[in-house]
């Protein structure tokens, strides 16, 4: 009988589901698809007037690594910040 580490049900799936599953999620909002956050944030010496954060589709994805059985997640980021009386 396989080693199932303890888990009832072990899948194998492949990156290019990982990669869909990934995309799905940003679609459904799951991993949301941007925001924006106009309470003051400390940046630097700085507090932020106005953080809006995008998370683009284009560089969503997984890198599997069976050598410890896990998957690292890229979610790229694009933020654009305005800054208070600069």
């Amino acid at each position: 009988m396989a080693n199932t580490g303890g888990f009832e049900v072990v899948a194998e799936i492949s990156k290019s589901t990982v990669d869909q599953v990934l995309r799905a999620a940003r679609k459904s909002n799951v991993i949301p698809q941007g925001f924006e956050e106009e309470n003051p944030i400390a940046f630097g010496p700085y507090l932020t007037e106005r953080v809006n954060v995008v998370v683009p589709e284009v560089g969503l994805s997984a890198e599997l690594l069976p050598a410890t059985n896990s998957i690292r997640i890229h979610i790229p980021v694009e933020m654009d910040v305005e800054i208070q009386n600069p």
